[in-house]
């Protein structure tokens, strides 16, 4: 073997030892740190709210764990049609909904484990665009009690991630799922395929 490929060779090996002593048992630790977005099971949620800016819709599960859905009046909805003077809006009625859709959209919550906050403070909601009117994300248990509700703010460095805020945590973090494209589509596309035409 010539001289130059030996020594390329022994080079390489060397960068590849240093990486792996000093990222690989700090991506153990760091796993071992993070806690998870959702600290329950999947099926201990019995109700889910989305409210986006002047839409909302409401999840539960109906008879035998089906999934139902109707759309809701947020707060800012209501507000607006205070100040127009209009008379509030009823809820819509209950609704079966798009059982896989429901699944696909939520389960992945249940994997995302959070790292150190990236920010803190009041001072740095408005820079991720984390207000009262940005998606919000609540889910209760059987007995109405709510478990936990996520604010979502812009998009991360990628269009894959987002940042979000725990409510009752100062931390934003940031995640590796882009929750605005995960978790709000029009309302037709949350019921079963056959109804939504």
């Amino acid at each position: 073997m010539p001289r130059h490929l030996k020594i390329a060779s022994f080079i390489l090996l060397v960068l590849t030892v240093f990486f792996l002593l000093t990222h690989w048992p700090r991506a153990v630790e760091d796993q071992s740190k993070s806690q998870a977005l959702l600290p329950f099971a999947f099926d201990d949620v019995s109700r889910v709210r989305l409210n986006h800016f002047v839409e909302g819709y409401e999840f539960k599960r109906g008879d035998g764990g089906r999934w139902q859905i109707r759309q809701i009046k947020n707060e800012l909805a209501a507000k607006i049609e205070a100040q127009d003077g209009k008379s509030p809006a009823k809820e819509s009625d209950w609704q079966k909904a798009d059982a896989l859709a429901v699944t696909r959209a939520l389960s992945p919550l249940f994997s995302i484990h959070l790292d150190e906050a990236v920010a803190t403070g009041k001072s740095q909601e408005k820079l991720f665009e984390i207000n009262e009117y940005s998606l919000s994300f609540e889910c209760f248990d059987k007995t109405g009690l709510l478990l936990k509700k996520i604010r979502v703010g812009k998009s991360g460095p990628d269009i894959f991630s987002s940042f979000i805020m725990i409510d009752g945590q100062a931390g934003i973090y940031l995640i590796n799922q882009n929750l605005q494209a995960l978790l709000w589509h029009d309302f037709k596309d949350w019921l079963p395929k056959s109804e939504s035409k």
